[in-house]
């Protein structure tokens, strides 16, 4: 029966305690720490805007006093894409959105389709609904809609399109995005397609307009990347608003603290500007990274997002030489595909990017720095 300590979805913790399966077998979610004291940080894709003007926010009480409401964020962001507030949820960063798409659509016979390598958190949260998760391969290049399409069965719950990719950087077009949404909503049980959008605004194509013809899609985009804000945890997605309607149900009432909320209006108002700057500057820099990559013996990944995967066999090696001069990027002992790979967080500062390239010069070809 299922929720018995019999099941194969709960299994016994030490303590005798029947504990969900998905979790007990599990750790918890971490990034690997490069090693020694890290003064640049390039392995989170944070943005990396410097706000000013916000003291007013900070000093405003009530948003420590009260409970918190997302009404008015909700209702500047309905305005900025055009829609109904009743279409729009705040939820804790972009991650809370899609563990609650995931939880009210997916269970052990509504399966995620997820195009992989890919944001390792939407495995996981399939996994917490108990729910398979078919894999189709998307090691770089161009969508593979072909394959998802084939892919999609009575049994898909959730269609899932990163775009651009974490962790290559690759993207779909409007084309891909169209025909996985009608296929999908065309299957004898329709699923859902979930847009994530968090590295949009790098993107030479912004596929939310898109995504949102379709009633079965989501969008879900955050205030963590190109507006630097990740540390106040506000995320939000955009659909129909009967999907929006049960997004509100899938978890508790005061997600986003009262002061992160104050924090993100305000920028969202006043800040676009500063905001699209630094992302101009991001996909300049992104561009001469790339150069010297590639020039440096590197395999890099076309990307449209803050980061560039380039792939080494000393990959590793490399991560290390970079921590030694207090510089962290991202890198992978255990995910499949990914062992060669390192993931580096653009950096806007000149200066920052500068430093960035001398060592990896120092380390991929030591004869050129004195």
């Amino acid at each position: 029966m299922p929720g018995t300590p019999e099941s194969p979805m709960t299994t016994l913790a030490p303590s005798g305690v029947a504990i969900h399966a998905a979790i007990a077998s599990r750790g918890a979610y971490s990034v690997p720490r490069a090693p020694g004291p890290i003064d640049l940080h390039l392995e989170a894709n944070e943005g990396s805007v410097s706000w000013e003007g916000l003291e007013d926010c900070i000093r405003e009480s009530r948003a420590l006093r009260r409970y918190p409401s997302a009404v008015e964020l909700e209702a500047a962001l309905a305005a900025k894409f055009s829609l109904s507030p009743s279409q729009v949820i705040v939820t804790a960063g972009g991650d809370d959105a899609l563990d609650r798409a995931c939880r009210m659509t997916l269970s052990p016979v509504r399966s995620l389709l997820l195009p992989e390598p890919s944001f390792e958190m939407f495995r996981r949260y399939a996994e917490l609904a108990h729910a398979p998760v078919n894999s189709v391969p998307w090691p770089a290049g161009p969508f593979p809609r072909d394959a998802v399409l084939r892919a999609i069965t009575p049994a898909t719950g959730v269609v899932a399109i990163v775009s651009p990719n974490n962790p290559t950087g690759a993207v779909a077009t409007r084309e891909d995005l169209d025909a996985v949404g009608a296929a999908a909503r065309a299957a004898p049980r329709a699923a859902i397609v979930i847009l994530d959008a968090a590295y949009a605004e790098f993107a030479e194509i912004d596929l939310t307009a898109a995504a949102l013809r379709h009633r079965n899609a989501i969008v879900v985009r955050t205030f963590s990347k190109a507006w630097g804000l990740a540390g106040l945890r506000v995320g939000y997605a955009i659909g129909p608003e009967d999907l929006i309607a049960c997004l509100r149900v899938a978890a508790g009432p005061y997600p986003v603290s009262g002061l992160s909320l104050a924090i993100a209006l305000r920028v969202l108002e006043r800040g676009e500007r500063s905001m699209r700057e630094q992302a101009d500057l991001v996909k300049t820099n992104r561009d001469s990274l790339a150069r010297s990559l590639s020039r440096l013996g590197l395999a890099a990944e076309p990307s449209q997002a803050n980061f560039i995967l380039a792939r080494s066999p000393r990959a590793a090696e490399i991560h290390a030489a970079l921590a030694a001069r207090g510089i962290a990027v991202r890198c992978w002992t255990n995910r499949p595909g990914l062992a060669d790979a390192l993931r580096v967080t653009i950096p806007a500062d000149a200066a920052d990017l500068a430093r960035l390239t001398a060592a990896l010069e120092s380390n991929l070809n030591p004869g050129a720095i004195p």
